[in-house]
């Protein structure tokens, strides 16, 4: 997978939730969505214990380590009939 040079990338971790939230409001704000996140569903999102970040996630940052874009997959538990992943990201 070919990821945008000028970013630095790695997995999500629970210690992202604040910076992640910046980012996730702005894209909210971008997309003119009546909603925006507050820090506990962030962190309670990247805290699921079926949730693998390291294997699941991906963070792009800038030269300041400013999150500028984000990509998660979550596959969620329990489905025994279908097997489902949805792909969730964002760039600002």
């Amino acid at each position: 997978m070919s990821l945008h040079p000028d970013l630095t990338w790695r997995p999500l971790t629970t210690a992202d939730a604040p910076a992640l939230l910046r980012l996730f409001n702005a894209v909210e704000e971008a997309d003119t969505q009546p909603y925006r996140m507050a820090l506990p569903e962030v962190e309670d999102m990247l805290a699921e214990p079926w949730r693998d970040l390291a294997r699941d996630t991906v963070l792009g940052v800038d030269a300041t380590d400013t999150p500028r874009a984000y990509m998660t997959l979550v596959a969620p538990p329990g489905d025994t009939s279908e097997k489902r992943v949805f792909l969730d990201g964002g760039v600002e």
